[in-house]
């Protein structure tokens, strides 16, 4: 039943970029509100069968899940475990001190900022995050790379006693 409702809510994007989008958000909002790793863990078999249906590679649509349950978790307390973790840590120093605590929606006015300009960066700047191992270079630069050109020279180096 999920993987129908998510197939409709993510439609049929016609570039990569927009299917990372279309992902994104609502995994980032599912996160603030559910802990990151059940959330990949449902959604890895749905995304697979989503981009075999519209034909784009799930590794690239893998990663940028993981990184907007990350940025989701960040909006509100529960969102992620180390959140939770904090605020004991804050109630067993400060226990007597009102001041100190942090109520569900507080870590918002930081954590909602974070998370749209992380979604906003991986989109813009990131929208091919996976290079394929048939994939050309598109420049030079990349075949010149300075830990590939050390893995040709260590290939030359022999090593007697």
């Amino acid at each position: 039943a999920l993987d129908w409702y998510m197939g409709k809510l993510l439609g049929n994007p016609s570039t990569t970029a927009s299917a990372q989008l279309r992902l994104m958000i609502p995994i980032a909002i599912v996160s603030a509100f559910l802990n990151n790793t059940p959330v990949v863990a449902v959604m890895i078999p749905i995304v697979q069968r989503w981009a075999r249906n519209i034909h784009i590679s799930a590794q690239q649509l893998l990663i940028p899940l993981s990184f907007a349950s990350i940025l989701g978790g960040t909006c509100t307390l529960i969102g992620t475990s180390t959140n939770l973790v904090v605020v004991g840590l804050l109630r067993e120093r400060y226990p007597n001190d009102p001041s100190v605590s942090i109520g569900l929606f507080d870590l918002g006015q930081f954590g909602v900022p974070i998370a749209m300009a992380g979604l906003s960066l991986n989109d813009c700047n990131n929208p091919s995050p996976v290079r394929y191992h048939n994939d050309k270079p598109s420049c030079n630069a990349l075949s010149q790379h300075p830990i590939k050109g050390f893995a040709e020279k260590l290939k030359s180096v022999s090593f007697r006693r």
